[in-house]
């Protein structure tokens, strides 16, 4: 009984192997690659050659374009005027040359005074307080360390503070 089922078994090995040769040969021979190359050379050569030729160059009057643009003089004209430019801020220093602020003080709150030296020759100096105008700037605020000074020119109030010493 061990040889027929030794026989039965090599006879199903070998059948086995046939099959796997017969599927390696139809896949080499059957390649779906080389049938679609196959096909395409088929078209390419049954294909028809077109010639494509470029189109005419259309010349365009450019010269009646720029006369007509520059013609019109209304395309020129800004659409809305420029803005003017901004009012210069005053010369603080030039305004304020020589004005000196001291330590010295009198009074308190609004109510304080500063001696100013007005020039560089100055020995006296007067004493001012807040809302006198010195050269056109009206001192606005006082403390401790520096006085502030504003001037207002169109409409628009440009303050400097100018320290005591």
């Amino acid at each position: 009984m061990t040889t027929n089922m030794a026989r039965v078994l090599f006879a199903a090995g070998v059948v086995v192997l046939a099959a796997l040769a017969v599927a390696i040969v139809m896949t080499v021979v059957s390649s779906p690659v080389a049938a679609r190359r196959a096909e395409l050379e088929t078209q390419l050569e049954t294909a028809r050659i077109v010639d494509f030729a470029k189109p005419p160059r259309i010349e365009l009057p450019y010269d009646r374009f720029h006369e007509q643009i520059t013609g019109k003089p209304a395309l020129w004209s800004p659409i809305a005027e420029p803005p003017k430019a901004p009012a210069k801020p005053p010369e603080w220093d030039k305004l304020l040359q020589g004005v000196r602020p001291t330590r010295q003080e009198i009074g308190t709150g609004n109510s304080r005074k500063v001696k100013v030296m007005l020039s560089p020759n100055d020995k006296q100096g007067r004493w001012v307080r807040m809302g006198e105008a010195i050269n056109g700037a009206i001192i606005t605020d006082i403390t401790a360390t520096d006085i502030e000074f504003t001037m207002e020119q169109n409409g628009i109030a440009y303050t400097h503070r100018l320290g005591r010493s």
